[in-house]
Order: structure tokens, then sequence, then C-alpha cells
């Protein structure tokens, strides 16, 4: 599991019916979270400069804000989680 000194933000949003988390120059987008949790982990095992920080921790933070008005009913369910990415690429999810 990643140390606390290994972390990185994104900002997760909901634009246009995909999910897309943001960190400076990394933005990855998915038609469902799994799918970007996924995505997410691949870039890490195949960026170097990344590769060589795993595992790490990413914290996914919400910007509620980019939700529709109508699925701010279930805003509890997507809120800020962190996604634990090990070195051989597995990644688990922490809500």
């Amino acid at each position: 599991m990643a140390q606390d000194g290994d972390v990185r933000e994104f900002v997760l949003t909901f634009e246009q019916s995909r999910w897309v988390a943001t960190s400076g120059e990394i933005t990855v987008d998915g038609a469902n979270l799994t799918e970007l949790e996924e995505t997410l982990a691949e870039i890490f095992r195949s960026q170097a400069e990344l590769a060589e920080r795993l595992p790490t921790r990413v914290q996914l933070r919400f910007d509620i804000s980019s939700l529709p008005a109508w699925m701010r009913q279930y805003q509890s369910h997507y809120l800020n989680y962190s996604l634990y990415i090990a070195a051989d690429g597995s990644a688990e999810v922490r809500r």
C-alpha cells in the first residue's frame, strides 16, 4: 500500500456523460468510474516518471458543481475517494 508521501490528487468531474479526472497535464476519462480507474492505473504503469513512484495513492476530489442537477440526489455515492495503485498496476478503491 502507498505511503502517505506517495499521493497524487485529481479533480473528478462529470462532463457530457463521462467521468473525467484531471491533475496538471494528465486528463483521464471513462464511461463509468471503473473504466476511469482502470485507465488511470494504466497511465501510472506506462509513464516512467509515474511508474517509479508506485505504489501510490490517487486522491480523487469530486467537483460537485459538475454533476447534473437530476443526478445530485445520488451525490453521496460520488464523493471523494482514494484509489491505491500497486507497483504491479493493480488498483484498489477506498471510498
